[in-house]
């Protein structure tokens, strides 16, 4: 009884411990350009001048995902290790670390030096007995701060499954429960970027990087409620690699960076990213291109209802490495399905969810409130192929997707009931391949 009850006081501190680190990293008081006038964030909500769809609805990880210039809305921010500086999971057992974060476009001033800043973070893995670090320079280029050059080097644990759930969230199900939902690898190296952001309209943004990738082994089982049985092997990079050199240039889009709403029935942002491995001059083990689109769409029913919708599409060009494969099923993608169950070099995703939460008053559009009491109603569906047209990297991304028949996909449907940012999400699958009727417990909107 002892045993469990110190287990559970653990559990409370580092829950605590990880909302506080994702709330810090929201610090910065961001602007947005609206029309005529730049205004801050505390401004916003008493004017009503613009409303992001992360105000609608709540999440653990909202500060990173949503509600800041670094998260999910920078598409080259995941060309850099992503893991955040304290965390818990299989391969880094209990990290413990501090943070300065790259790509923040509101916080130029070092030293007095203005637009200048330094980012980074240091940390030790309690599980890989080592250190693990990122150091970097990043400079404004205009008074507006809306030009960044910036580079780093870093040597560190990252992820490719960041999008699938939130970074907090993930942490909080291994410690408590064994379920580790991310696959890992070690990244050493140092990249060189520079983003421009049209106010609230536009962001887009090159990267080089050159990097050595080595797979992980797992270092923790440990879990406070849940069964070490849960852990899975975290696979290699590769089956014929345990060490990868890659150079590589990432080329991102964004429209709508913000989701802001500025429309009182619609809001959308498209995000389209490229890496470029196919590089013949270096000494790359592997050459490849990768392609990924996504668009998020939400439409207000009515003053206390909204449809989302997500599609994302992908494609990989050449011979990529096992980490870098494209794979769906599980949380965050088909949820009803295997996790990483569909595996290929070209895949479609669509997330459709009806959400009915209560009217709301507080922002300009009076769009629904889903932060507090909300009911949802959701379709999964999925696809992906292994092409072989596509095992050159100069072939064309969109070959064979002309072939792509509405019959060819999987269909998960399920409900969820959500308060504020805790979610109970029951799905099963209708149609298509196997899969099973499955009970998730969310912290974080699955888009």
């Amino acid at each position: 009884m002892k045993s469990i009850r110190i287990r559970g006081i653990l559990t409370i501190i580092c829950v605590i411990g990880f909302a506080l680190s994702t709330q810090a990293q929201h610090t910065h008081e961001e602007e947005y350009q609206d029309d005529e006038n730049i205004i801050n964030v505390s401004s916003l909500n008493k004017t009503f001048h613009s409303l992001d769809v992360s105000d609608i609805q709540d999440g653990i990880d909202g500060d990173f995902y949503s509600g800041s210039s670094f998260g999910l809305r920078n598409l080259l921010y995941s060309a850099y290790p992503v893991l955040q500086p304290l965390r818990f999971n299989r391969v880094d057992g209990l990290f413990l670390g501090i943070e300065n974060e790259r790509m923040n476009y509101n916080k130029k001033d070092f030293l007095g030096i203005e637009s200048i800043d330094l980012h980074g973070m240091i940390g030790y893995s309690v599980g890989q007995q080592n250190w693990q670090y990122a150091a970097g320079l990043e400079a404004a280029l205009d008074d507006d701060k809306n030009i960044l050059i910036g580079g780093e080097l870093h040597n560190s644990t990252s992820t490719n499954d960041y999008w699938r759930l939130g970074r907090t969230e993930n942490s909080i199900t291994a410690l408590s429960a064994g379920h580790d939902y991310y696959d890992y690898f070690n990244v050493e190296g140092y990249g060189a970027y520079v983003l421009i952001k049209a106010g609230n309209v536009m962001e887009l943004g090159a990267s080089y990087n050159a990097d050595i990738y080595s797979s992980l082994d797992i270092s923790s089982q440990y879990s406070v409620f849940g069964d070490a049985k849960n852990y899975r092997p975290n696979p290699a990079i590769d089956q014929d690699f345990d060490e990868i050199n890659q150079e590589s240039v990432t080329l991102g889009l964004t429209l709508n960076p913000g989701q802001s709403i500025k429309n009182s029935l619609f809001s959308s942002t498209l995000s389209v990213k490229a890496e470029i491995a196919n590089l013949p001059s270096s000494v790359n083990d592997f050459l490849y291109n990768k392609y990924v689109a996504e668009t998020k769409l939400q439409l207000k029913l009515n003053s206390s209802s909204i449809v989302q919708w997500r599609m994302l599409g992908s494609s990989i060009t050449g011979d990529a490495p096992d980490f870098k494969k494209l794979a769906l099923g599980g949380i965050g993608t088909m949820r009803a399905t295997g996790y990483k169950h569909f595996t290929g070099n070209q895949m479609l995703l669509s997330n459709l969810e009806i959400e009915f939460g209560k009217s709301s008053n507080s922002n300009k559009h009076n769009w629904a409130d889903l932060k507090h009491t909300s009911l949802s109603l959701f379709i999964d569906s999925g696809w992906t192929q292994s092409n072989s047209n596509l095992f050159t990297a100069d072939s064309s991304p969109f070959d064979g997707f002309e072939r792509f028949s509405f019959s060819n996909l999987s269909h998960n449907a399920g409900i969820g009931l959500g308060y504020e940012m805790v979610r109970f999400e029951v799905a099963t699958p209708i149609a298509g391949a196997e899969g099973a009727t499955t009970f998730w417990v969310r912290f974080n909107p699955t888009f």
